[in-house]
């Protein structure tokens, strides 16, 4: 796929075909790739490409906001998932989108002529491309993708959903498990199309449980929504369900449904979640002594942390600073 990234006043950047120290970490295997890097910050775009579809993983670690300009020469039919902080897009037959953190769509666009803004900090885009013969096959299971591919023949860019919707930890999981694939060759080949096909009936299953729902109305939407940043601002230590509820203007009850339903985890789930990727960010980023990160993290001992943390991840917290 070719595409075209420029700068906010218009200009091509200079791309660099080596990752910076700072994203090392962020490898999409057996991918091809290039980078920036500016006084804004550094943008690390990879592609992964196969038959059937394509596999892209797009790195933005920003030190002030950035509005860069990009291009698409091709038609793109894509599930696109935003991680670790919000996107916002504007662009010609799409408008302008608000692209929450851990949420998702799958999308057509004949062209792609857009700006995209970028935050301070750390943020991602996973997409995965599809041929339309690809989606084709579950057409006759989720009629919204026979919707949208009626516009992809017609050559109209379209949603599969009217907006995007929380990816629900299974999703989450299975695109966690592309990034850290650790394959080679064949077998890598093998892994990745599985788990695009996964990631893909998933979603399809998410889209397709959200939509056979009564929408939720727009002030618990709004409760939600600042439910989760109260979360994010305070992981380390939220309140109770009860402070949480009367915070957001709802009560415990309501607060755990809607929560649930909206984000597809628990508070519980979501605070844990929040606590872990901030101490695997200050491990891998910072050379701060694992006490101050387990207390940093809401842990007031490192046993409690390093339990809680090989739990969430698999690997202590000295193991990974080995790595």
């Amino acid at each position: 796929m070719n595409f075209k990234i420029l700068s906010e006043e218009g200009r091509p950047f200079e791309f660099l075909y080596q990752r910076n120290e700072r994203m090392a970490r962020f490898n999409l295997a057996g991918s091809v790739f290039l980078s920036v890097s500016e006084p804004f910050g550094t943008m690390l775009f990879q592609q992964y490409f196969s038959k059937a579809f394509s596999i892209s993983y797009s790195v933005f670690l920003m030190e002030y906001s950035y509005r860069p300009l990009i291009y698409f020469d091709e038609p793109t039919l894509y599930l696109n998932l935003i991680q670790h902080n919000d996107l916002y897009i504007e662009g010609l037959g799409i408008g302008g989108h608000t692209l929450k953190d851990g949420y998702f769509n799958i999308r057509y666009l004949p062209y792609t002529n857009c700006r995209l803004c970028l935050l301070p900090g750390l943020s991602s885009e996973f997409g995965l491309y599809y041929d339309p013969a690809y989606l084709q096959r579950y057409a006759g299971h989720y009629p919204a993708v026979c919707q949208l591919l009626d516009k992809v023949s017609l050559g109209h860019p379209g949603y599969l959903l009217p907006s995007y919707v929380p990816a629900d930890k299974h999703v989450l999981n299975a695109v966690d498990q592309v990034l850290k694939s650790e394959y080679d060759g064949e077998m890598r080949d093998l892994f990745l199309e599985y788990k695009a096909l996964e990631i893909l009936s998933l979603s399809l299953r998410s889209a397709n449980l959200t939509s056979a729902h009564a929408p939720p109305s727009r002030k618990e939407v709004e409760q939600m929504e600042e439910a989760r940043t109260w979360l994010a601002a305070h992981a380390d230590n939220p309140g109770t369900l009860s402070e949480i509820a009367r915070r957001v203007g709802t009560n415990e009850f309501a607060l755990k449904k809607n929560f649930k339903r909206y984000y597809h985890f628990t508070v519980f789930e979501y605070v844990l979640k929040l606590k872990m990727d901030h101490a695997m960010q200050l491990l891998q980023d910072t050379k701060l002594p694992v006490t101050d990160i387990a207390y940093q993290s809401g842990y007031s001992s490192i046993p409690s942390f390093s339990k809680a943390f090989r739990r969430y991840f698999n690997i202590s917290p000295s193991q990974v600073r080995k790595k």
